[in-house]
């Protein structure tokens, strides 16, 4: 399959690879033993850059799409279910705000504020 990947996904998906066996693999029995949240794995996803991926970029993000999104969770995924899931969480909730429509209950600007939270992770 990776051959059908263009050079960015490629580079997103072995990032994630990367941050899933060095970070999260080592701490998912403990995760989910002691039901903590991942924060020192949060920490190295925002280092990676791998945060916000999916967001265009006149919102902070990177513009990549919902396949890049796709290829981090499913490596995340792969070395920890929780972990996938906290990732995969931003995505969901900052789909509603990316599909709303400017005048439309919200301002151009409040999206840029919003999105780009959720695009560095601010939490």
């Amino acid at each position: 399959m990776r051959e059908l990947l263009s050079k960015r996904s490629l580079e997103y998906q072995d990032r994630a690879r990367e941050v899933a066996e060095k970070y999260a693999r080592p701490q998912a029995a403990e995760l989910d033993r002691t039901g903590d949240f991942c924060w020192e794995v949060i920490k190295q996803l925002q280092r990676y850059e791998l945060f916000g991926i999916w967001i265009p970029k006149e919102y902070g993000g990177q513009g990549s799409g919902v396949l890049d999104m796709c290829l981090v969770v499913e490596q995340l995924s792969r070395a920890c279910g929780g972990v996938g899931v906290a990732y995969a969480v931003n995505a969901l909730g900052s789909f509603p705000i990316i599909q709303i429509r400017p005048g439309w209950a919200t301002t151009h600007a409040w999206k840029i504020a919003g999105l780009s939270m959720v695009s560095v992770s601010s939490w």
